[in-house]
């Protein structure tokens, strides 16, 4: 049964979102919810290849989302910002492009899988919520550069267009939910995979 891989990706999004922080230290860090995501895509990458080409931004993603257990923060000064801070918002971009990348293969796999069981009901949704998915989260990116800029007594409505952004990972995370009802019990007549599948093989314990 594939029910426990897609309940593995459900909650690996969950953690994305959850986002607790004390003391500037993320206590429900993300790492945590790529590795389960890696996890479940690992099997159902024999259910659908597009599944296979989003683990791979899902196991680079455990890594480069370390940097942000902790989080550090600025006060601007007359000077201006630090380079410090410009890099962390460039690093920040690319683990923004990497995980909609992620999110681009998993929407793809679940609008064909969707079309060969004849879910077209399911397919166009899918459709409608991967091009949401996108347009809020570039927008956010387009908007990023500018914040650093904002007097803080105006952040506060710089968080506002946040709310969008919740909103589409609920819709991603209710559609895997609704994938996992549905394409569960199709389990495929291949041989469990491994953990990933890269040029150094790490074995499970």
């Amino acid at each position: 049964m594939l029910y426990s891989y897609y309940h593995k990706l459900f909650w690996g999004f969950i953690l994305l979102l959850i986002d607790i922080r004390i003391q500037n230290v993320d206590v429900l860090p993300d790492f945590i919810g790529y590795i389960l995501i890696t996890y479940g895509l690992t099997k159902l990458a024999l259910q659908h290849p597009s599944f296979g080409k989003a683990r791979y931004g899902s196991f680079l993603l455990i890594f480069f989302s370390l940097p942000e257990v902790y989080q550090v923060t600025f006060q601007s000064s007359e000077m201006g910002y630090s380079n410090t801070l410009i890099y962390m918002m460039i690093f920040s971009l690319i683990l923004s492009f990497i995980h909609l990348g992620m999110v681009y293969f998993i929407f793809q796999a679940i609008i064909d899988l969707s079309m060969k069981n004849g879910r077209n009901d399911l397919s166009s949704r899918a459709k409608i919520r991967l091009n949401a998915y996108f347009i809020i989260y570039f927008l956010s990116l387009f908007s990023t550069p500018f914040s650093i800029n904002i007097n803080n007594d105006y952040m506060l409505f710089f968080f506002i267009p946040l709310i969008p952004i919740f909103i589409v990972e609920l819709l991603l995370i209710g559609l895997i939910r609704t994938a996992r009802d549905t394409f569960s019990t199709s389990d495929p007549n291949s041989p469990e995979a491994p953990f990933i599948n890269f040029p150094l093989i790490l074995k499970r314990k």
